[in-house]
């Protein structure tokens, strides 16, 4: 009887193990699982890829079309120290305009700096003369996790949106390097969207009303992880 029961609680035993074996296997299978760029639709994007808020935006060569299309910008001096580059009133910001100077002019652009209820900190840098803005989102840490640029919407005679320019001169150069993935939606969405592969990452530019027309361009990280994104 005695042997009959451990023999029992060897089986038990075994049981156990195989299965938590086996849920491990599984959980270190689907753990590692990723989006590859070729899977990516409209709605994985936005209902099941995780943003990531960790990092900073500007690590990913995230401003070189403002570098190639440096004809839209002057440089000049700003506060008599800083010397203002096509990308500099981005990656620099803060140097211009902190929560103790929280509105700046400086080489015809406006710096305002923003802090909503629950502590989340923004930039704003509005270009009154090319008719657009930046706004540059921040986590607790102050890194610049995600920026878009946005036209101010211009509205025609024919009450329809106006194109900007400068942001069409901005999505060319972007396409132009040849760096991305471009993912084209049908008539009724209201995006298009550039997709890079990092390796661990996408890097994701969203481009509202399309890239004929564009009315700006959002720039983000997303994980592609399949499963427990918050882990």
């Amino acid at each position: 009887m005695k042997f009959t029961i451990n023999i029992t609680k060897r089986i038990v035993m075994r049981i156990i193990a195989i299965i938590l074996l086996l849920f491990i296997a599984i959980f270190t299978f689907l753990y590692f699982q990723e989006y590859n760029t070729a899977e990516l639709t409209k709605q994985k994007i936005i209902f099941d890829l995780k943003q990531i808020k960790t990092e900073n935006i500007f690590d990913f060569k995230t401003t070189d079309y403002l570098l190639k299309s440096s004809q839209n910008f002057e440089p000049c001096e700003c506060s008599e120290t800083i010397h203002m580059q096509p990308d500099f009133m981005l990656t620099s910001a803060n140097e211009i305009v902190t929560s103790k100077n929280p509105n700046a002019y400086c080489c015809g652009l406006s710096f305002y700096w923003i802090k909503n209820d629950y502590g989340e900190e923004r930039i704003e840098i509005e270009d009154k003369k090319n008719k657009f803005y930046f706004t540059l989102n921040k986590n607790p840490e102050g890194k610049t996790y995600a920026y878009t640029v946005i036209s101010n919407m211009e509205i025609g005679n024919d009450q329809r949106i106006k194109p900007n320019q400068v942001i069409k001169i901005f999505v060319q150069q972007i396409l132009d390097s040849h760096e991305f993935t471009l993912l084209r939606t049908d008539s009724e969405s209201q995006y298009d969207y550039l997709i890079k592969d990092l390796g661990d990452k996408f890097l994701i530019y969203t481009i509202p009303n399309h890239i004929e027309n564009p009315h700006g361009i959002w720039f983000q990280l997303y994980s592609k992880k399949k499963y427990f994104t918050e882990f």
